[in-house]
């Protein structure tokens, strides 16, 4: 099945908005916190075509986001344009890459969802088995064992400065 090609106006576009406020919703597709829209031949941000719509230059490796912190607002009273670095500190700023939060997080996969236990991790670290006797041993890859021993997988918190507040 192929698609046909469509390509929207301003119009066309402001028709699949609600007006809340001062922002316009996006009442259609919306993937990973973005709306989309097919447009050209190509599924492409929302807010990406009203600003070349209307005439703004978009650089390829730039985002235009709402500058309201509405998901959904694609207002292009709302929209600023940022280069790859502000769209990567912005989103570091809301959490997804903060430390400690992935700390917890690879924490609580190893007390529920891991197939070894921290004393079979010290049993493997302290053996001098090869790794592809370890790990059938265990049930595990021997590159699980690699990683296990040079400290790239079940890291050692206790180390860390903030480790007792991860418990």
């Amino acid at each position: 099945m192929t698609r046909t090609q469509k390509t929207h106006t301003v119009d066309s576009l402001k028709q699949h908005c609600v007006e809340i406020g001062d922002c316009w919703e996006w009442q259609r597709y919306i993937a990973n916190n973005t709306p989309q829209v097919f447009h050209d031949g190509k599924m492409q941000p929302v807010r990406r075509v009203f600003t070349t719509l209307l005439g703004r230059d978009m650089k390829p490796n730039s985002y235009a986001v709402p500058k309201c912190d509405n998901f959904r607002c694609v207002n292009p009273a709302h929209t600023v344009i940022h280069s790859h670095a502000q769209h990567m500190k912005a989103m570091s700023k809301a959490g997804n890459s903060n430390p400690m939060r992935n700390a917890k997080i690879q924490a609580y996969a190893r007390t529920h969802r891991a197939k070894l236990t921290e004393e079979q991790v010290q049993d493997i670290r302290a053996s001098t088995l090869p790794s592809r006797e370890i790990g059938a041993m265990y049930g595990v890859s021997h590159g699980l064992v690699g990683k296990i021993r040079n400290g790239t997988a079940w890291r050692m918190m206790t180390s860390h400065p903030f480790a007792g507040l991860m418990r």
